[in-house]
């Protein structure tokens, strides 16, 4: 090999590498050296974003003491309703004309006769009886007078036997002019005497017992007859009371049986109206007397409620008059809904309205009754409360929490108690994410006619929060 031409491509390689490594060391210095002048240049410092504040609509609160009044719904229902029922059967004779549905029948007005013949000639049948047995009885007295005048004989031919019957017996022991025959058979006639008088004294006993049997007998036929008289004064069906003929089943020459329901009558002069109510607000706001306890007997029922005067409203008619109305009592507990049933009374003629205008048996209507006074508490529109029972008040222009405790939901109203003070402006309208103490203002007059401006979050129009409970159900559908 040749030492000396392999020296030259040796020194080339390394120089190239020397080469190489300066250029990596500029391009390193060269990044360095923008670094240090990027560092040594002043940094610029951006400009804070400010949100606009939110436009609310607020209310101003006022602490007040709010009358509790208990609504709930119910149909209007006759106190009395009359099924007429014939009390005996038979034929039909005649019937009312009036008797049609619909038509008002004023109280002691016949309704219908059934036949009352058969019964008629029952009592004609048992006078008759009744005349044979006073003959009877009077033939009964005469032979008790027979009888007496007969025993008065038998008593002196009896005496006349034993004097005869001694005289023999004598006779036949002193001289021997009787013979034993003749003494035997005047002993014989002195007994023969003596039965017939124990005969007549046992029928002087019989026949006043059977006089009295005769005299119970026609007794029985006396009250047969008064039967037999209800019987025929139940045949002729009258009014009770003044009332209004709701339905009809019954013709002239039917035959109808006995507790055979023919007609239905309503008394509209008294009417009634069953208030389902919650449990609690009863409990709670409902006026019971106070000496309940012991007009319930210590039953454990409810006691009687105070006698307070609430109004009615027909629902298909909200804008009609409406009624007083009077709580009467308790009537039920359902304890599937928890509700309470309170019997309220209605009657028709108060007020002085025209008969076309007054309360009539199956109006679906409103009923308010006047509770409890609820103190210190504030009414909210339903939009201004929040899910979590709280309320949002615009304190220094900010957003802030305030916590209550919902008392009673009213229509479109709540009833609270809470951290709220008079003259706070709690905010209905209703906030996408809102954040305690984010800027907001109160929208004016001004401000609700005009759109607001570019770069203003415009907030949606109030909705409420809470389930609507006012609304009236559907007749036969229970109240939650």
């Amino acid at each position: 090999m040749d030492l000396h031409a392999e020296q030259p491509s040796r020194f080339r390689w390394v120089l190239h590498l020397l080469h190489g490594v300066a250029a990596v060391l500029l391009l390193v210095g060269a990044v360095i050296l923008v670094k240090l002048a990027s560092l040594a240049a002043p940094v610029p410092i951006p400009e804070p974003h400010i949100s606009p504040p939110r436009i609310v609509e607020v209310v101003p609160v006022t602490q007040v003491d709010q009358p509790v009044i208990l609504s709930g719904y119910g149909t209007v229902a006759s106190t009395q309703t009359l099924v007429v029922s014939p009390q005996v059967g038979g034929r039909v004779l005649t019937v009312n004309p009036a008797l049609e549905e619909g038509v008002i029948i004023p109280a002691g007005a016949e309704l219908f006769r059934v036949e009352d013949r058969d019964y008629h000639l029952q009592i004609e049948l048992n006078d008759a009886q009744a005349k044979r047995l006073q003959a009877d009885i009077a033939r009964l007295q005469q032979d008790i007078v027979n009888t007496r005048a007969t025993l008065d004989i038998r008593r002196q031919q009896l005496a006349l036997s034993e004097r005869e019957s001694t005289r023999l017996a004598s006779l036949a022991e002193t001289q021997g002019l009787v013979t034993a025959t003749e003494v035997d058979q005047a002993a014989k006639q002195v007994l023969g005497d003596r039965e017939a008088i124990q005969a007549l004294d046992n029928q002087l006993r019989v026949l006043p017992l059977q006089i009295e049997s005769l005299k119970l007998e026609i007794a029985r036929l006396h009250a047969t007859n008064e039967i037999q008289r209800l019987t025929i004064a139940r045949c002729v069906m009258t009014m009770p009371f003044t009332g209004r003929v709701t339905s009809v089943s019954l013709e002239a020459g039917q035959i109808v049986a006995p507790n055979q329901p023919v007609a239905t009558i309503v008394d509209d002069s008294r009417l009634e109206i069953t208030v389902p109510l919650d449990a609690r607000e009863v409990r709670d706001y409902l006026h019971f007397q106070a000496d309940g306890a012991d007009s319930a007997g210590g039953t454990g029922w409810f006691p009687p409620p105070e006698r307070v005067t609430g109004r009615v409203t027909w629902v298909d008619a909200a804008d009609g008059p409406d009624w007083p109305c009077t709580v009467d009592r308790v009537a039920s507990f359902d304890r599937a809904t928890r509700t309470v049933h309170l019997l309220v009374t209605v009657d028709p003629a108060a007020g002085d309205l025209p008969a076309a205008q007054r309360p009539v048996s199956g109006m679906f209507c409103r009923v308010d009754i006047p509770g409890d006074i609820l103190h210190g508490v504030y009414v909210l529109p339903r939009a201004a409360l929040r899910a979590d029972a709280t309320v949002y008040v615009v304190a220094d222009d900010a957003l802030a929490y305030r916590s209550v405790q919902v008392l009673r939901e009213v229509g479109d109203h709540v009833v609270v108690r809470g951290a709220l003070v008079d003259g706070d402006r709690v905010i209905t309208s209703k906030l996408s994410a809102p954040l305690e103490g984010m800027a907001v203002k109160v929208r004016d007059a001004l401000q609700l006619a005009t759109p607001p401006a570019a770069g203003e979050a415009a907030d949606e129009a109030p909705q409420p929060d809470v389930h609507e409970r006012d609304a009236p159900p559907t007749e036969g559908e229970p109240r939650s």
